[in-house]
């Protein structure tokens, strides 16, 4: 797979520190290039390869925002969202949705982006950049 991205379009606003991504997806190939991309614009990336891992991690690193597969061993992207959703410690954190099957998902509070997969990289780095844009003083 080869993708091209150009960095100087997007530009990290001027954080106090680095924004925590938290990037669930089980496909190796996937979670390296999602890193790849977002962490020269100065996010910090941490992966989950499936729904447990992912559920846990939220709990411990408490992200500034997920990108979220919804085709996951253990549980499914689905169940992850549902209890993100539930808990009031991480119904806040905004989810970028990245699967092959989103199933009629559209944003809708928690959901900011629904991106089919095989997506482009400009359309994954606008989603996440508008979070931050958003919750920037």
């Amino acid at each position: 797979m080869t993708l091209t991205v150009s960095h100087s379009v997007h530009k990290t606003p001027n954080l106090h520190q680095p924004w925590r991504v938290l990037i669930v997806e089980d496909q190796l190939e996937i979670s390296e290039l999602l890193s790849d991309v977002l962490q020269p614009l100065g996010f910090q990336t941490f992966v989950a390869r499936d729904g447990s891992e992912a559920t846990n991690l939220v709990r411990a690193l408490k992200p500034d925002v997920i990108t979220l597969d919804l085709n996951l061993p253990l549980k499914d992207g689905r169940m992850v969202l549902r209890e993100l959703a539930e808990d009031p410690a991480t119904k806040h954190i905004p989810v970028v949705i990245i699967s092959a099957c989103s199933g009629g998902l559209t944003p809708n509070g928690q959901v900011v982006e629904v991106l089919s997969k095989p997506f482009e990289l400009a359309d994954l780095i606008g989603a996440v950049m508008a979070v931050v844009e958003h919750r920037t003083p």
